[in-house]
């Protein structure tokens, strides 16, 4: 294998909103690299805890490439593309503050970049780290990836042969804390939508994915910490699904000017018409004012309302059982 990328071509970004009482374990973990990265550009966006302070004890004593940013624009989108922005390497590698690498990560990711030249995403596989405990649960093996071709080009290099496109636009598997991407295909994808609050990395991911050849690895790469401040845990499920429906709204439009192939067009579609229903059914759930301006709501928005009697029913049921 002939090496084209090492440590020094990688950058490492972290956006850092209020998390002092994580950021320090995710910055020793990039410390327990087998490959260290060449620089690591923190952004510091808008903390209102002591986040900055921490980062700046760390910074003192650690002998890693730290770069750290400092802004008052909140968003973890906004933080990844000034991130980006600042970063003079090939290959970034992301880290949300709240997660941690396994050890290997970066050099089994260099490895793929060396072996598969056209490679614009590699990403790896996770396990749930709960209260300190590393839980011992299979996260890719029952995602949509399942479903998509491959080609093996090691034991741990598994390159994907076609149909990502059309997985991801029905819900994002990817962990931004598990993948390196090309930054030049990052830039051609648009990096991250700041009018996103969820899906965002659906949407990313999605349109990166068309930009050159796509590579996993099924061996777990980073550790994902679930807590109470996690964002699926404190945004509501319509909250959630109103950003998906945005995402492919987004996607539908700008895909007016690429040259998808036909099962990508009818699968972005179904995806789309999909979350619509999704959208609906849920808004009903919440009763009938709640209904009724979600109707609204996507009505301002340029979603097509469904007006499915169905839906009217089972908002007004469930307005009258709260009532009870």
């Amino acid at each position: 294998m002939i090496e084209i990328y090492n440590g020094e071509d990688l950058t490492v970004v972290i956006p850092a909103h209020n998390c002092e009482c994580y950021i320090r374990e995710a910055l020793q973990s990039i410390e327990l690299q087998t490959i260290r990265p060449g620089q690591i550009i923190i952004i510091e966006n808008a903390s209102s805890d002591g986040t900055r302070e921490c980062l700046e004890g760390y910074a003192e004593t650690s002998d890693l490439p730290l770069k750290i940013v400092y802004t008052d624009c909140p968003g973890v989108s906004n933080a990844r593309n000034i991130g980006f922005s600042l970063a003079e390497t090939e290959l970034i590698a992301m880290l949300d503050a709240d997660d941690l690498y396994e050890p290997a990560f970066l050099e089994l990711a260099l490895k793929a970049y060396n072996v598969i030249p056209d490679l614009v995403l590699f990403f790896g596989n996770r396990k749930p780290l709960k209260n300190g405990s590393v839980m011992d649960e299979p996260f890719l093996e029952n995602t949509r990836l399942n479903d998509i071709s491959f080609d093996e080009v090691s034991a741990d290099i598994l390159k994907i042969s076609e149909g990502l496109f059309s997985h991801l636009v029905y819900g994002n598997f990817i962990s931004c804390s598990g993948a390196v991407v090309r930054r030049s295909a990052a830039y051609a994808a648009g990096l991250f939508s700041i009018f996103l609050i969820a899906s965002e990395d659906r949407h990313f991911f999605s349109k990166l994915a068309l930009q050159g050849e796509s590579a996993y690895t099924l061996v777990p790469t980073h550790l994902y910490r679930a807590h109470d401040l996690s964002r699926t845990g404190s945004s509501s499920w319509l909250d959630i699904q109103k950003n998906s429906l945005l995402c492919l709204k987004s996607l539908r439009l700008e895909s007016t000017g690429w040259r998808l192939m036909k099962h990508e067009r009818d699968a972005l579609n179904k995806a789309y018409d999909r979350a619509r229903k999704d959208f609906f059914y849920i808004a009903s759930e919440h009763g009938i004012r709640k209904f009724i301006n979600s109707r609204l709501w996507a009505r301002q928005s340029g979603i097509r309302v469904l007006d499915n009697p169905w839906f009217w029913i089972k908002a007004l049921k469930n307005s009258y059982l709260n009532r009870l």
